[in-house]
């Protein structure tokens, strides 16, 4: 009775403990929409306010995608230049003038920072005013160049000679002629050569303006070559002002900004291009100013890569004040093919623009605020295609509107590496004081509890008629969806996301019909299907089953490289093409030797067949009959094949229809490797399901583990549907112990709706189905539903409007499933949405305890008599654990075991046993003894790739092993060889040699770093599952005990307990500390040694 509560005991808790591991990695997540905030990024929105009110008015990324910023901060009364850098997470960079922030007095008078740069070594170039030098009060401001290096210091290598002499080494300031007043808020630019150009404006004492250009070296010192003094001051247009500056692929410089008309304050927009030694292009409208009179001010300025110049300025229409975009050819005139008019107007009313940039695929990203009333400001960011057209993928409709809490402005923004937006600014109202605001936009979504809003996001509506989505996920964790649209003419496309959402624009090209979207790989013209089917191969190629063309052609499987091009090395051109006609592809699977199967039908024929490719996408001729099979039917019905799969034996199984004039049955059959039916399975080959009473056809096929097969596909009765879930064993016969007589069944669905299945380590199933709404259920392995799984073991997308049809449902390698359905809206287009969803492998599978073997009695098949010779030459048992005792027969990475060790003969030294995945046998133990006991312990052993457990005694005794649960391949424990940590006898593991403890509770426990030892990664590690054995243990009168924790605070609780005299070993998954550590405490006295076997994610 002791032994059977020992065992009841420790097993509980074990399985509580792994569970609760599971439950402590386990996070909450925020959801975003395209173009919404990039909730990773500290909820996509942080706010600042550096020791005082703070604002922030530009921003650049650095090449190692850190973000560097620069404003104003109120200390003492008087504004500072601010200058801060942030990590890609959006915390501050403590690399940076050690707090991740600096503040720049310049004098008693009030300074700021307006535009910001950096270089690829790290140097940090802020363009900033100040009062330092000024003889008249603000707004007569200096105008000067910082140079910060990388960890924030003054560059004092630059502007070493500085005109007038630079108080500050590192500080440039600009002078002026005419005027010791120089400077106002622009802007600056690098050329081609690293030279720094700077714009500004001038105010003389009537308030009468001009603007300027300099040059300066990478010294800071004036590049001479310019205007012969690095630079140049313009009084004409009279009272210029220039805001905005860029700069040309041959270092030709275009301004922006404005000048004043007649005698009033009215001004009007004004666009300038300079020739490198600083005179007029006079190409550009023949004198190298254009007025741009829709415009009352050029605030922002870009250029596209065909030299067109993209300008942003302020306009007002109907008496209210709005923005507009437009854009000029390289010789000054005004393009107006643009936008729809010529003229782009800002949507929102109240909006400003105050920042343009061209991003990588071409697109216009405009940056500003729009205010909603006096109070209430949001950031703003409008997306355009490179012709000035909205770009409905992003935002709403093209617009994207962040609220940060209370009204904010944004004054700058720029895009990052990866596509992203950042914009920068400061809150505003009456409530508080200003805070410096950095929001990062995600321009394609980011789900995941944030996988964009609500963990999904929705595929570019650009690609309209979308035929569906299926999802491959990549050996790195990013994905790849595949689908069909048509632009011109029907073909397919991928597209490729990063493991967070975003999209990869590294892979394919451009569609080349205009939409310039980077990520996107295209098939040839007229290669789609309305049933695609995608899968890769081991080299990184990426296969996409298709028919060309569509409804009337051949079967072809395109091959991509992994940059998502074309693969000239597959099939002819990166096409395998099937010599039939008219035949649909309905599945492809990828062999484990690279070949590919495919199975394709036809309902004109009525009849379907099987393929077979050689890797590299030629016809593989020793399958079947010169390279295919015909799918046989039991009879004269036409076999219509929707789903294939492969057992791990190689053996294929296929399913579908049997059609007939009649009602159609399942169409279930299994083949050998080489194509030729196998009559072993089934009834002469064949199988037969489904619970309908006027027609029944198979849709999916899972192959489990241990051979098994779970099949879905839909009943009909009459007028009525219903969707099943069946699982035969792998001879072909229904298994009666799954759901209700061996089917889940869902009533009420339409005659088209269809289920997909997938299958969780665990054995747990997810299976979903739609209508106006997503349905996935998870199942227990028995079919009973899985309450621990959303709501009651269900979780729902409802569309909008309309209805959506899942198409695909795939576990990831994180153990989280991805989910791929269509949108078909009562209005507008297709579209379809791609869902990662939280779905936690259990990390131990209960089972009720059964007896592997008993040496005493040779039950289990094992040899009657005592394990080991007496010393350490005996030969150990070797168990094949796998499908007994309700263990799975394959899929199992470990077993949770009682081993108990009876009637013990121990050697002097002490006696033990070690449980290890055969091979080479470890230097650990799983349960120690002295002679004439009966010692009991837990064990996590691992299972060998063949499913064996090996038990080794050194001494002798009987033993019996129980199994109470399995952990799954790819489950959140991973099992490690046992290893030891360290022995306090000898001190291996770089311990102390001795006793751990004092005798009673004062002793110093170990500390003991387990991280990068015995299998267990440097990082990354929540949890580890020890063997800790106490050995010649002193205890006191009430008992001595050990406690295992994560080092700090010791909790009160034992995990083994002791009197005198003993080896006592116990099972203990053990949390560890920040830094890897796990402390070992003894209350009494005794050697201790720590064995691991396994290890949990943190």
């Amino acid at each position: 009775m002791k032994l059977r509560f020992t065992q009841r005991v420790v097993r509980s808790a074990i399985a509580a403990t792994l569970l609760a591991s599971v439950a402590m990695t386990t996070a909450a997540h925020v959801s975003a929409a395209d173009g919404d905030s990039d909730q990773s990024f500290f909820a996509g929105r942080v706010l600042h306010e550096f020791g005082g009110p703070s604002t922030f008015y530009d921003a650049a990324v650095q090449s190692d995608g850190k973000i560097v910023t620069t404003g104003k901060v109120e200390i003492a009364g008087v504004d500072q230049i601010l200058v801060a850098r942030f990590n890609t997470d959006g915390s501050l960079d403590t690399t940076f003038n050690l707090t991740g922030w600096r503040s720049i007095p310049l004098g008693s008078g009030d300074s700021e920072g307006n535009a910001v740069l950096t270089q690829s070594d790290g140097s940090i170039f802020v363009r900033a005013m100040s009062d330092y030098n000024t003889v008249v009060p603000d707004p007569y401001r200096d105008a000067l160049i910082i140079k910060l290096t990388s960890s924030g210091a003054f560059d004092t290598t630059y502007a070493v000679s500085s005109v007038p002499p630079s108080v500050t080494p590192g500080v440039k300031y600009l002078s002026i002629s005419r005027s010791t007043i120089s400077g106002g808020p622009s802007t600056m630019a690098f050329d081609s050569v690293g030279r720094l150009v700077v714009i500004g404006t001038v105010r003389d004492g009537s308030d009468a303006t001009s603007s300027y250009v300099a040059r300066l070296l990478s010294n800071g010192e004036y590049d001479s070559t310019f205007d012969s003094d690095g630079l140049r001051e313009f009084f004409t247009p009279t009272e210029t002002s220039f805001s905005s500056v860029a700069i040309t692929t041959g270092d030709k410089i275009v301004v922006g900004g404005s000048r004043r008309i007649g005698v009033g304050s009215e001004t009007r927009g004004i666009v300038a291009k300079f020739n490198t030694n600083g005179t007029p292009d006079l190409s550009f409208d023949t004198d190298g100013w254009v007025d741009v009179s829709s415009a009352q001010a050029i605030s922002a300025i870009a250029l596209q890569a065909d030299g067109k110049i993209v300008v942003a300025g302020i306009t007002v229409i109907g008496g209210a004040d709005t923005s507009l975009a437009l854009r000029l050819n390289s010789s000054g005139s005004i393009d107006t093919t643009f936008s729809a008019s010529g003229t782009f107007v800002s949507p929102a009313s109240d909006a400003a623009f105050l920042g343009i940039h061209i991003d990588s695929s071409g697109k216009i990203v405009i940056f500003g605020f729009a205010s909603t009333n006096p109070e209430k400001a949001d950031l703003l960011a409008i997306r355009l295609s490179s012709n000035g057209v909205l770009d409905s993928t992003f935002g709403n409709s093209g617009i994207s509107r962040t609220p940060v809490g209370f009204s904010a402005l944004a004054f700058s923004g720029t895009v990052q590496g990866d596509g992203r937006y950042i914009l920068v600014g400061q809150t505003t109202g009456s409530i508080e004081s200003y805070r410096a605001v950095i929001v990062r936009l995600d321009s394609l979504g980011k789900p995941d509890a944030t996988f964009l809003s609500g963990g999904f996001t929705q595929q570019n509506s650009l690609l309209n008629g979308v035929y569906g989505s299926r999802i491959l996920e990549l050996a790195d964790g990013s994905f790849i969806t595949l689908g069909g649209v048509s632009i011109a003419a029907p073909y397919m496309y991928l597209v490729k996301y990063r493991s967070d959402g975003t999209i990869d624009r590294s892979f394919g090209s451009d569609f080349g019909v205009g939409i310039g979207t980077i990520g996107l790989a295209a098939g040839p013209v007229g290669a789609a299907s309305y049933l695609l089917n995608l899968e890769s191969q081991s080299s990184g190629r990426i296969l996409v089953l298709a028919q060309q063309p569509i409804s009337t052609g051949s079967p072809v499987v395109l091959g991509f490289t992994n940059a998502g091009i074309l693969d000239p090395t597959f099939g002819v051109s990166g096409t395998a093409a099937f010599t039939v006609d008219n035949m649909i592809p309905t599945k492809m699977v990828v062999l484990p030797d690279n070949k590919i199967l495919v199975t394709a039908s036809t309902t004109t024929a009525g009849e379907s067949r099987m393929y077979r490719l050689n890797a590299n996408g030629t016809i593989d001729s020793s399958f079947g009959t010169g390279g295919s099979t015909l799918i046989a039917s039991p009879d004269t019905s036409a076999a219509l094949v929707s789903a294939m799969n492969v057992s791990a034996d190689g053996k294929i199984i296929v399913v579908g229809e049997l059609a007939s004039t009649s009602d159609s049955r399942t169409l279930i059959s299994r083949y050998s490797a080489n194509g030729t039916l196998d009559t072993t399975f089934g009834t002469n080959g064949f199988a037969f399901v489904g619970p309908g009473t006027s027609g029944n056809y198979a849709a999916t096929v899972n192959v489990l583990p241990d051979g098994r097969l779970l099949i879905s596909g839909q009943s009909d009765f009459g007028t009525s549907h219903e969707i099943f879930l069946t699982r035969l064993s792998s001879s072909g016969t229904t298994d009666t112990t799954f759901g209700t007589n061996g089917y889940i069944r869902y009533a009420g669905v339409g005659s088209s709706v269809y289920a997909v299945v997938a299958v969780q380590p665990d054995q747990r199933i997810l299976i979903g189905y739609a209508t106006d709404q997503v349905i996935i259920n998870r199942l227990n392995e028995n079919g009973s539903i899985d309450s621990t799984f959303g709501t009651n073991g269900s979780i729902t997308r409802r569309a909008d409007s309309g209805e959506r049809n899942i198409i695909d449902l795939v576990r990831l390698r994180n153990g989280k499933i991805m989910a791929s359905w269509v949108n078909y809206p009562l209005v507008g287009f297709k579209t379809f949405d791609i869902a990662r969803i939280q779905a936690t492998t259990r990390p131990i599978v209960p089972l009720t305890p059964a007896r592997l073997f008993d040496t005493r009695d040779g039950s289990g098949s094992v040899a009657v008599g005592k394990v080991g010779d007496g010393l350490g030459g005996g030969i150990p048992i070797e168990f094949t654990v796998t499908g007994q005792g309700g263990v799975p027969a394959a899929g199992v990475g470990a077993v949770s075991l009682n081993v108990t060790a009876v009637n013990t003969e121990a050697p002097n030294e002490g006696g033990y046993v070690t449980v290890y995945p055969c091979g080479t046998r470890p230097n650990a133990s799983n349960l120690n003894f002295t002679s004439n006991q009966i010692i009991p312990n837990a064990v996590i052993a691992p299972v060998s790739a063949n499913g064996k457990v090996c038990f080794y005694v050194y001494g002798k005794a009987h033993l019996l092993a129980d199994v109470n649960g399995w952990l799954p391949n790819g489950a959140a424990f991973t099992a490690v060889s046992p290893a030891r940590l360290f022995d306090t006898r000898d001190g291996s593991g770089s311990v102390a040699v001795g006793k751990v403890g004092d005798g009673l509770g004062g002793g110093t426990p170990i500390e003991f770093t387990v991280t990068g030892k015995g299998g267990v990664p440097a990082t990354g590690v929540g949890a580890v599952s020890l063997n800790v054995t106490a050995v010649n243990t002193e205890a006191p009168n009430e008992g001595g005990y050990v406690t295992v924790y994560p080092c700090g605070t010791r909790p009160n609780a034992s995990n083994l307990n002791f009197t005198s005299n003993q080896i006592i070993p116990n099972a203990v998954i053990a949390p560890v500390s920040a830094n890897g550590k796990v402390c070992f405490y003894v209350y009494g006295k005794a050697h201790l040694l720590a064995d691991v076997n396994g290890w949990y994610p943190g």
